[in-house]
């Protein structure tokens, strides 16, 4: 449960100043819970199948909420809640519903992230020592080399009009104007439909990309991007729209399509699979088509991915571990801390 982690911690005045009410701690204890399900949801309205990132160790089909809770609690949120209990980070429960329609009925290419990005609030300003992004201000973020406590330093990054080096220098909404040209950069808003874009840059706002223009490689306008069945894709990035798939070519892009359904799959990256929930596909390179075959489950030997929320642990498929349970390695854990061997939070400096 949510409740557990948070024990008898009062977080009254620290979440919004003043006396909470039952509701707003509801809202403290179940945004784990929300966020994972909103997120799930999204993935799965959108075709993209979620993958543990920090070693492709974990597959959550079938269980994706649960453990993107369980990761989250274990991980993230028990440095949140100690920031909170610090005063270095507020929770804002009058943000949660935004951030939580934004995942389960945004675009599938819009950053819905964004509308999830002030639910925690930072108070620590510009200079001072930080161990997180969310305990620093909004256009902040923790920059350092995260060896020694306080882990890093709250740094301003570049909003509208600030001057930049590249793309990445700007905050998300941004792109640096004159980056490529070699003028001093400043940061600028999106471009919009219709407007003059350089390929491949990503200049454009989000949902639309930069078209060439005839008998130009280098520039274009941005246009709404429409990848519909037979619409020509690259299998690296998540283009076709939801419900189809960009299957894989020997060379050249792929293209666009349905998933198959006779139980054999094309290699392709990004997208709803060929295969059912809780099955890969044999594809490689060297053989771009295969079969699908479902996931070794818990107790079953293993290379890199298990199923039914197991993760592979040396060569076998083991059940993840929550704050507190035994534990081996780091990778048995939700937390990616097995200390003394027991699953641990990670550790938060008292700043």
């Amino acid at each position: 449960m949510v409740a557990s982690f948070l024990g008898s911690l009062s977080l009254g005045a620290l979440i919004t100043g003043c006396p909470m009410s039952h509701t707003r701690q509801d809202d403290l204890e179940d945004f784990p819970a929300r966020y994972a399900t909103a997120l799930c949801a999204r993935d799965t309205r959108c075709g993209f199948t979620w993958v543990d990132q920090r070693a492709l160790r974990t597959t959550l089909e079938g269980d994706c909420a649960a453990q993107i809770e369980a990761a989250f609690v274990d991980d993230h949120f028990a440095q949140l809640r100690a920031s909170i209990a610090g005063g270095t980070v507020v929770f804002r429960p009058d943000r949660v519903d935004a951030c939580i329609e934004a995942l389960e009925t945004g675009a599938c290419r819009s950053l819905a992230a964004e509308a999830c990005d002030g639910v925690f609030e930072g108070r620590l300003a510009d200079g001072e020592g930080c161990d997180l992004d969310d305990q620093c201000s909004a256009t902040s973020r923790c920059a350092g080399a995260h060896a020694v406590c306080p882990s890093g330093v709250c740094t301003h990054v570049p909003q509208e009009g600030d001057a930049c080096a590249s793309d990445s220098d700007c905050a998300r909404p941004f792109y640096c104007a004159n980056a490529a040209s070699g003028a001093p950069g400043i940061c600028t808003t999106r471009i919009t439909l219709g407007g003059a874009c350089d390929v491949p840059r990503f200049q454009c706002a989000v949902g639309l990309g930069c078209i060439h223009l005839a008998g130009s490689t280098d520039h274009g306008t941005c246009q709404t991007l429409v990848f519909g069945a037979g619409a020509a894709c690259a299998p690296t990035a998540s283009e076709c729209d939801a419900g189809l798939v960009c299957g894989a070519t020997a060379s050249g892009p792929g293209r666009c399509r349905a998933p198959r359904t006779d139980g054999t799959c094309e290699l392709h990256v990004n997208g709803a699979q060929d295969c059912p929930a809780g099955q890969r596909c044999s594809a490689t390179d060297a053989a771009p088509t295969g079969t699908c075959a479902r996931y070794p489950v818990l107790g079953e030997s293993c290379i890199d991915i298990c199923g039914g929320g197991a993760r592979c642990v040396g060569s076998t498929c083991v059940a993840v571990r929550r704050l507190g349970e035994p534990c081996a390695v780091d990778r048995e854990c939700a937390s990616e801390q097995c200390v003394s061997g027991v699953c641990t939070a990670p550790a938060t400096c008292a700043i």
